[in-house]
C-alpha cells in the first residue's frame, strides 16, 4: 500500500464512522406512563371493542413498537374510565355474557420533517479543516394524527374524534446522531394524544351509554312519556342494564308500601311482595320474606301498623337483624302511579339511596315499573 492510500485510509474510516453513528428516530414510540386519574366515568359493566389499530407509517423497523403503543393506548384509556373490559379484537364481538358494549377504529399517522444546513454540515465531516466542528443544525416539526370512529352494537357509526398533536424541535450540536430529541419529542406527543381519546370518552360518558340503551342516568319515566302520543298509556321500560354484582350481597327487609287511597291500599301488598322478588332478582341482595318477618315481630309482640317514624324503621331492622331495610309507597297522581322507596342503613340511621318511578299506565303493568323501581335501587346501592 502507498503512502497515498495510507492517507486516505483514516478519512475513509472516519466517513464509516459517521454515517453509522447516525441514527434515525423512531416514529413509533410507546409514551410514559398515564398520570392517576382522581376519578374514572363509569361504564361498570360495558366492554370497549379496538376493532382495529393501525400506524401509518413508511419505516417497516416501527412495525416493532406498535404492540407496545396499542397496550399504552388501553392503559390511558383504563385509567380515565371505568370499562368492565378494554379489548382489542377484530373479531368476536357480541352481547356476550349479557354485557353491552361499544367499539371503535383507531387509525395513528406520525411524521417527520427535517431541515438542515448543509454548509455547516460540511465542516463537521471534513475534519481537514474543522476538526470535530460542534455545530451542525437540525430543525423541524413532528406530527402525530390520530382519528377514532366510534360504533354501537348494531355497527352504526356514532361518533368520530380527531385530534393532532404538532411539536418542534431544535437541535445546534451534533445533530446527525442526536435522535434522542426527536424521540422524547413523539414520546410526549403520543402521551397527549391518548390522553385526549380516553378523555373524550370520559366526558361523553352520558351519550356513549345512552347509545346502547342501557342508560344509568335515567330520565324520569314522566320525562319519556312526554315524547310518545298522550292517547299511549302502556309503561315504557327505560331498560336499564344492570351489571353482574360480584360484591357482599347485603340482608335486606322489605316493609310494604305505604299507600295513601284506597285503590293503592289494595295494590300495596302485591307490588310490596313484587318489590322483594325483584330486589332478589338482581342479585345484589338477600331478601327476608314476608312471612319470616310477621313471624319474628310477632314475637317481639311489635305491629308494623303504627311505624311510620325512621327510628321505627330502624329498630325494626335491628330486631329483624338485617343490614339493610327498604321502606315506600304507592300513590295515585292524576292518570299516572308514583312509586318511590327508599334503602335505610340499619346500624347507622342513614338513608343510603331514594328512588322513584312513574307510571302512567294501567295496573297490570305496575309490575314492570317495580321490577325498574328495583334496579334503580341495586344501582344506586352498587355506586
Amino acid at each position: 500500500m502507498n503512502r497515498t492510500n495510507y492517507f486516505k485510509l483514516p478519512f475513509l474510516l472516519f466517513f464509516i464512522f459517521i454515517f453509522c453513528s447516525c441514527s434515525i428516530p423512531k416514529l413509533v414510540i410507546a409514551p410514559s406512563d398515564p398520570d392517576i386519574s382522581s376519578s374514572k366515568s363509569d361504564y361498570h359493566g360495558i366492554n370497549l371493542y379496538i376493532r382495529t389499530f393501525s400506524v401509518q407509517t413508511s419505516k417497516p423497523e416501527d412495525n416493532y413498537y406498535i404492540e407496545d403503543l396499542k397496550r399504552k393506548l388501553i392503559e390511558y384509556i383504563r385509567n380515565e374510565n371505568e370499562f368492565k373490559e378494554v379489548i382489542y379484537s377484530s373479531s368476536n364481538l357480541g352481547f356476550s355474557d349479557n354485557n353491552p358494549y361499544i367499539s371503535m377504529d383507531i387509525q395513528l399517522t406520525p411524521s417527520l420533517t427535517i431541515k438542515r444546513t448543509y454548509i455547516l454540515d460540511a465542516f463537521f465531516i471534513y475534519p481537514g479543516l474543522f476538526f470535530m466542528w460542534p455545530i451542525t443544525p437540525q430543525w423541524g416539526d413532528i406530527n402525530i394524527r390520530l382519528t377514532s370512529n366510534f360504533f354501537d352494537m348494531n355497527g352504526k357509526n356514532i361518533r368520530s374524534f380527531s385530534y393532532t398533536c404538532k411539536s418542534s424541535y431544535n437541535i445546534i450540536f451534533y445533530s446527525w446522531y442526536r435522535s434522542g430529541l426527536i424521540e422524547n419529542k413523539f414520546k410526549k406527543c403520543y402521551k397527549e394524544t391518548f390522553d385526549k381519546l380516553a378523555k373524550e370518552l370520559k366526558n361523553n360518558n352520558k351519550f356513549f351509554v345512552s347509545s346502547i340503551n342501557f342508560n344509568y342516568n335515567i330520565l324520569p319515566v314522566a320525562n319519556i312519556n312526554n315524547n310518545v302520543p298522550s292517547t299511549s298509556r302502556n309503561y315504557i321500560d327505560p331498560k336499564i342494564y344492570l351489571p353482574k354484582f360480584n360484591g357482599k350481597q347485603l340482608l335486606l327487609a322489605v316493609l310494604d308500601l305505604k299507600a295513601d287511597i284506597d285503590k293503592s291500599k289494595e295494590l300495596a301488598a302485591p307490588l310490596s311482595n313484587a318489590l322483594r322478588e325483584s330486589l332478589m332478582k338482581t342479585g345484589y341482595f338477600k331478601i327476608v320474606d314476608r312471612a319470616s318477618m310477621d313471624s319474628i315481630l310477632k314475637e317481639q309482640s311489635f305491629s308494623l301498623t303504627d311505624c311510620t317514624s325512621n327510628e321505627c324503621v330502624i329498630q325494626i331492622g335491628k330486631l329483624l337483624a338485617v343490614d339493610r331495610i327498604v321502606t315506600g309507597g304507592i300513590s295515585r297522581i292524576g292518570d299516572s302511579w308514583y312509586l318511590s322507596a327508599s334503602v335505610t342503613n340499619v346500624e347507622s340511621g342513614v338513608i343510603e339511596t331514594t328512588e322513584s318511578e312513574t307510571c302512567n299506565c294501567p295496573e297490570e303493568d305496575l309490575l314492570l315499573a317495580v321490577n325498574t323501581l328495583a334496579k334503580k335501587l341495586a344501582i344506586g346501592y352498587s355506586k
